[in-house]
C-alpha cells in the first residue's frame, strides 16, 4: 500500500480487472485495499479493465468516480516491446481521465502500467503494487 502521507486526499487507482466481487487472491487484495482507502478518508477515482466481469455497483457506492476500459486481446497485441498482460490494458480514454485531475496515480499491478512512462503524466506522483502473483 502507498504511504499515505504522499497521498492527497483523492488517488486514481488503476486495476487489471474489476475488483468486485472479491473472489481470487488479487482482486482480493485490490478491493479491500481500495475499502481500507476509502474508510481513511481517501477520494477513489477507480480506474477497471473489463475482463470477464460487469460493472459494480458495489465499487460505484465507494468511489468518487469509476470508469470501465475494455481489454483487449488478439495475437496482434504479442508484436510488441511490451508484455502481452500490458498491451492490452491500453485505453485512450483511460489516459485521457488520468489527464482530467492531477491527483496521484496508483498502477495496482505490473497489467496496468501501460502509461508509467508517458510525458503527460511525467509530473505526477505515481505507486506501483506488483502484486505477488506477477513475480516468477
Amino acid at each position: 500500500m502507498p504511504d499515505l502521507e504522499i497521498l492527497s486526499k483523492s488517488l486514481n487507482i488503476i486495476t487489471l480487472n474489476i475488483p468486485y466481487p472479491p473472489d481470487y487472491g488479487g482482486m482480493i487484495d485490490t478491493y479491500y485495499r481500495i475499502k481500507t482507502l476509502h474508510n481513511l478518508g481517501i477520494r477513489i477515482h477507480l480506474h477497471s479493465f473489463a475482463y470477464g466481469r460487469k460493472a459494480s455497483k458495489e465499487l460505484e457506492s465507494f468511489c468518487e468516480s469509476v470508469s470501465y476500459y475494455p481489454r483487449k486481446s488478439g495475437f496482434i497485441y504479442n508484436l510488441s516491446h511490451l508484455p502481452y498482460v500490458v498491451n492490452t490494458r491500453r485505453s485512450k480514454n483511460l489516459l485521457k481521465n488520468l489527464l482530467r485531475n492531477d491527483y496521484p496515480i496508483f498502477f495496482d499491478g505490473l497489467h496496468t502500467t501501460k502509461y508509467l512512462d508517458h510525458p503527460a503524466l511525467a509530473e505526477r506522483k505515481i505507486t506501483i503494487s506488483m502484486q505477488k502473483d506477477n513475480i516468477i
